[in-house]
């Protein structure tokens, strides 16, 4: 049983809501580009979905200042969403490679998700099953004040197929 598992119907719904619109965004993104900023999606009090992204004009020296600019941008207008789901590809410790996604709950609760992926041959990537992870809440956070947003693992830059 995970956290999610927990939750009341309406935050699963919201939740399988954001992760139908961000993981086939994200997927389509690796795919093709090789590479994905930081995205994600939004369920207003209202309940309709909102996307976001990092703008891929801007630069960034990391790809983890990328991910705590959308972070702080989503803090800065919280008040208008009940959940929230972020993704960025991580590289883990023992060097494979993930899509990992942030769902939080303005009512409390909060789950991180991996979705662990590989390249097969020069164009095709494979991309497993969702798995939970821990996770500590950045949005709805006991700290409220600006913060730097940390990978738990290595922020992913792209790799080309070999």
């Amino acid at each position: 049983m995970t956290e999610l598992d927990e939750w009341p119907d309406q935050a699963k719904a919201d939740t399988n809501l954001m992760l139908d619109l961000v993981g086939p965004f994200a997927q389509s993104m690796i795919r093709r580009d090789g590479i994905i900023l930081p995205c994600g999606a939004g369920v207003t009090v209202d309940g309709a979905l909102e996307p976001f992204a990092v703008d891929p004009g801007m630069e960034f020296p990391e790809m983890n200042d990328a991910f705590s600019f959308l972070v702080s941008s989503v803090i800065q207008e919280r008040d208008r969403y009940r959940a929230v789901c972020l993704v960025v590809a991580v590289t883990l410790p023992d060097g494979r490679d993930a899509l990992r996604f942030l769902v939080e709950r303005r009512s409390r609760g909060c789950a991180a998700l991996l979705m662990e992926f590989r390249r097969v041959g020069l164009r095709q990537v494979v991309f497993d099953d969702l798995a939970p992870v821990p996770v500590e809440p950045v949005v709805w956070g006991l700290d409220q004040g600006p913060r730097r947003v940390v990978f738990f693992a290595v922020p992913w830059h792209g790799r080309q197929a070999g």
